[in-house]
């Protein structure tokens, strides 16, 4: 018997592998050719023509993109001339976001055009992606409105992140961060926060002075006057015949009082100026003019000339003051009948 040296197997065995060998083949092309498809170039798909001779075409610039990466796709639809066409939106969340979106026709012969529409995309979550839920719609020149499938088209989105990427190295050094301030740099701070606060209280101090206090409404000129006599009395220079302090307190209580009630400068003018100014203002009448000069005067006389005169001269003195005070003061408001 003749044994063949080639295949120690027998006939119907290599019949089996031969072909397994065939069919692996077989299966390595189909591989090869799924794997050609998904190599990120550009792809095409047409729809058939439906009702009304209208063929869609769709167009990717790739079918694999990154988060955040743009993807452009073409859609071209070749229609009669009176047929209108509108796109959809295809927005879908997060997953398909449509950035730009631009519609234009042109005119073929036959009566026919094409409309194109060209649509920039991107998509922030990851996974696969097609536009079969979407519809195309068209009117008619009757007015009724026919639909179609829009046209196969799918792409893939990849997360940013690659396999190339290293793993997280621990962080070294930071063991005694940020370490032991040095005692000079403590002291400086201290300083510093205890001059920020001591700022901040004298601000507070200076405000809350300058801050009108809740009190009584002051007294009138009057009544002020009339006080500082009774106590100018009280210090019984008239008995000892005191004269030149009690003249300068009397005269200077008489002058206040006139600045504050007729708003005359009586502390300021000579007396010569001050009964020139009463008389053009009219604050006085001719006899409390005549008063007050005749009061001033002897004040002067005081001061300037060592006049000395009597206990009953200062004691007049003292009442011509009171007098002036009591019969310039203000009216007191009346009082209505009801009230009393």
């Amino acid at each position: 018997m003749k044994l063949d040296r080639t295949d120690p197997r027998p006939p119907p065995a290599r019949r089996v592998a031969a072909a397994a060998g065939s069919a692996g083949a077989g299966l390595w092309l189909l591989a090869a050719v799924l794997a050609g498809l998904g190599c990120g170039g550009r792809k095409e798909a047409a729809a058939p023509p439906p009702a009304g001779g209208t063929a869609l075409t769709a167009t990717l610039s790739t079918n694999i993109i990154r988060i955040g990466d743009l993807l452009r796709l073409q859609v071209t639809a070749e229609h009669p001339a009176d047929h209108q066409l509108q796109f959809p939106a295809l927005a879908r969340d997060k997953a398909i976001i449509v950035r730009d979106q631009q519609q234009h026709t042109q005119p073929l012969p036959a009566h026919r055009a094409r409309t194109t529409c060209d649509y920039v995309i991107t998509s922030l979550v990851t996974g696969q992606y097609d536009f079969v839920i979407n519809r195309v719609t068209w009117r008619l020149p009757d007015g009724t409105t026919q639909a179609t499938n829009f046209p196969f088209a799918a792409f893939s989105v990849r997360s940013t992140l690659t396999g190339t990427n290293e793993p997280l190295r621990d962080i070294h050094g930071l063991a005694h961060w940020p370490g032991r301030w040095p005692p000079w740099l403590m002291v400086l701070l201290a300083a510093a926060a205890l001059a920020v606060l001591l700022a901040v209280l004298i601000r507070l101090y200076r405000r809350r002075a300058a801050a009108p206090v809740n009190g009584p409404p002051p007294l009138p000129p009057h009544a002020v006057a009339l006080a500082a006599l009774q106590a100018l009395l009280a210090r019984g220079w008239i008995e000892a015949e005191n004269v030149e302090p009690f003249y300068i307190k009397l005269s200077a209580i008489v002058r206040r009082y006139l600045e504050g009630r007729f708003g005359l400068r009586a502390p300021e003018r000579t007396t010569e100026e001050f009964l020139r100014e009463a008389a053009t203002a009219g604050a006085l009448t001719p006899a409390h003019q005549q008063l007050v000069g005749a009061f001033l005067e002897q004040s002067d006389l005081v001061k300037f000339a060592r006049y000395h005169p009597t206990g009953a001269a200062m004691r007049a003195a003292y009442d011509a003051a009171w007098r002036l005070v009591q019969e310039t003061r203000p009216a007191p408001p009346a009082v209505p009948e009801d009230a009393a």
